[in-house]
């Protein structure tokens, strides 16, 4: 079964293509097989009746808690014009990504980019930001598990250099 979607990026643009799904209706819960480069988070077909669908995304590397809190924030957040229930989803979202670890955030964030969600981009970049907040290099590299490749005297070269950075 082939079905033309809607690849609805913003307001001012729009893409078209041609989804295969695995053999349901438009009444089931549809599984598109998409190239993962062409993918948008966003996608909606149109049936006959001109009724709008969200189809659920698959999220590579994270729970299923974690794609059921998204997928529900894009089923919202994209299905409704009216401001009060876009930012109704845009809270529950963040409430569900605060108590979330790092790592799982950081997979969100990559997906979002992969897919180019910018709603959910900012939503993700945001949590991570909050997170490094006012924290020192050490405990970002901490957070993050990323090994110090320089040695002492290329540390302090750069914190001699940059001792702004530095400053508390």
């Amino acid at each position: 079964m082939s079905q033309t979607v809607v690849l609805e990026q913003n307001a001012v643009e729009t893409q078209s293509i041609t989804l295969k799904f695995d053999g349901c209706s438009s009444d089931a819960n549809p599984s598109p097989i998409v190239n993962p480069e062409n993918q948008s988070i966003t996608i909606k077909f149109d049936d006959q009746a001109s009724n709008h669908h969200t189809i659920p995304v698959s999220i590579p590397n994270v729970d299923s808690e974690t794609e059921a809190a998204v997928n529900e924030f894009l089923r919202k957040h994209g299905s409704s014009d009216e401001e009060s229930v876009r930012t109704d989803a845009m809270n529950d979202l963040w409430s569900f990504i605060e108590r979330q670890e790092i790592g799982t955030v950081v997979v969100l964030v990559k997906f979002a980019s992969d897919v180019k969600n910018f709603e959910l981009l900012e939503i993700f970049c945001q949590r991570v930001a909050d997170v490094i907040a006012k924290k020192t290099v050490e405990e970002v590299r901490e957070i993050f598990n990323i090994a110090n490749d320089f040695t002492p005297e290329e540390e302090q070269a750069i914190r001699d250099e940059h001792r702004w950075a530095f400053e508390d």
